[in-house]
C-alpha cells in the first residue's frame, strides 16, 4: 500500500471514529428537550408532544397568564359579562388563532390541548405532587421517562386569584357540547386529578402541546 493510501485510510478511520463519539455524547438534555418557534418541548412518549411552560410564563415553575376560554388576552376582572365566548355554540378551538391563545402567542404548531389529550396525559403517565423550588404542582413522568412539571396557579374569577399552590386549573381546547357556559378544563391538587366542565369566563392557565 503506498503512502496516499494509507493516509486516506487513516483519515477515514478518524472520521468514523469522530462521528461515533458525536452519536454517543450527546447528553440527557439535548435528547429529550427540542424547541418548536423558540418555544421548549418535552416527548413524554404520547400521541402530543407537550410544551415546558405555560402560556406567558418565563420558566416551567411559573404560572404563566390567566385566560378565559377562547380569549386571546389577559383582564383584570373575569366576569360572564365581558367573556366572548361565554353563551356561543362553538366547536373545538384547537389550532384556530382565533380564539386559541397558545397557537395565537406562539404560532403552529403550537395549540391548546384537546380533552381526550388531557385524558392521555392522567391515564399514561405517572404524577407526583411536589414542590418545585417556590411552587406546588405536579412532575409528570412519560412513558419514556421524560418528565414535565404543571405549576398549581389556581384560577381567576372576577377580580380574585384562588387556591395558588393547591389547586391547578388548565383549560382544553374541548367545549362542553350540552353547555354553551362551560368548557372542559383539567383540575388536579395533591392526590387527585381530573377532567371537569367549568364556565368559560373563569380565568386558567394554559399548557401548549404540538404534533
Amino acid at each position: 500500500m503506498n503512502k496516499i493510501a494509507i493516509k486516506i485510510t487513516c483519515l477515514a478511520i478518524i472520521a468514523t471514529s469522530l462521528a461515533m463519539f458525536a452519536c454517543t455524547d450527546k447528553t440527557e438534555d439535548e435528547t429529550e428537550v427540542g424547541l418548536i418557534n423558540g418555544h421548549e418541548y418535552v416527548d413524554l412518549g404520547l400521541s402530543v408532544k407537550w410544551a415546558t411552560c405555560n402560556v406567558g410564563a418565563a420558566s416551567a415553575t411559573n404560572t404563566g397568564h390567566y385566560y378565559a376560554w377562547g380569549e386571546l388576552e389577559t383582564k383584570s376582572d373575569y366576569t360572564d359579562a365581558n367573556c366572548t365566548t361565554f353563551g356561543k355554540q362553538m366547536g373545538d378551538i384547537s389550532a384556530n388563532p382565533l380564539v386559541d391563545v397558545a397557537n395565537a402567542k406562539w404560532g403552529g404548531p403550537w395549540r391548546m390541548p384537546t380533552k381526550t389529550e388531557f385524558e392521555e396525559l392522567i391515564n399514561n403517565c405517572s404524577w407526583k405532587w411536589m414542590k418545585n423550588g417556590n411552587t406546588y404542582g405536579y412532575l409528570i413522568t412519560g412513558v419514556n421517562e421524560n418528565t414535565i412539571f404543571l405549576p398549581a396557579g389556581g384560577w381567576k374569577t372576577g377580580t380574585s386569584t384562588l387556591r395558588v399552590d393547591e389547586n391547578g386549573y388548565y383549560w382544553t381546547s374541548t367545549p362542553d357540547e350540552e353547555d354553551v357556559e362551560r368548557s372542559f378544563y383539567l383540575n388536579f391538587m395533591t392526590g387527585d386529578r381530573n377532567i371537569s366542565c367549568c364556565r368559560r369566563y373563569d380565568g386558567m392557565q394554559i399548557r401548549p402541546v404540538a404534533e
